[in-house]
C-alpha cells in the first residue's frame, strides 16, 4: 500500500510524504509530487515511451525509482497495476495542488 500526506517543513514549507509498504518515505516538494503525478500518468495512458522514472527529492535523502512494464510500474517493494498507478498519480496530483 502507497500513502501519501502533507506536513510543514520549518524551511521548505509544504512537503509530500510518500510513503510505500516496505521502502523509506520520500518527501517531496509540490512541484515534484506534480511532475512524477504527470509523469505516471503518461506512463499509464501510453503517451510515454519511457520505460523508468528517478527523481531525487530535495527534501528527501531516498530517490523515488519506479520501472515500467506491460502491466503497470513496480515502486520500490510494490508492484502497481495501471489503475492504481493512476490512482497514485491523482492523489499526487490532489496533494501538490492542495499545497
Amino acid at each position: 500500500m502507497i500513502q501519501a500526506s502533507t506536513f510543514r517543513h520549518r524551511a521548505l514549507g509544504t512537503l509530500i510524504r510518500l510513503q510505500a509498504d516496505g521502502s523509506p518515505a520520500l518527501d517531496l516538494l509540490p512541484r515534484e509530487a506534480g511532475t512524477i503525478a504527470l509523469a505516471l500518468l503518461a506512463l499509464s495512458d501510453g503517451r510515454s515511451a519511457e520505460s523508468e522514472i528517478y527523481l531525487s527529492p530535495m527534501a528527501s535523502d531516498h530517490a523515488l525509482h519506479a520501472t515500467a512494464s506491460h502491466g503497470g510500474i513496480r515502486l520500490g517493494d510494490q508492484f502497481l497495476d495501471w489503475d492504481q498507478v493512476r490512482q497514485l498519480a491523482t492523489l499526487l496530483a490532489d496533494s501538490a495542488k492542495a499545497s
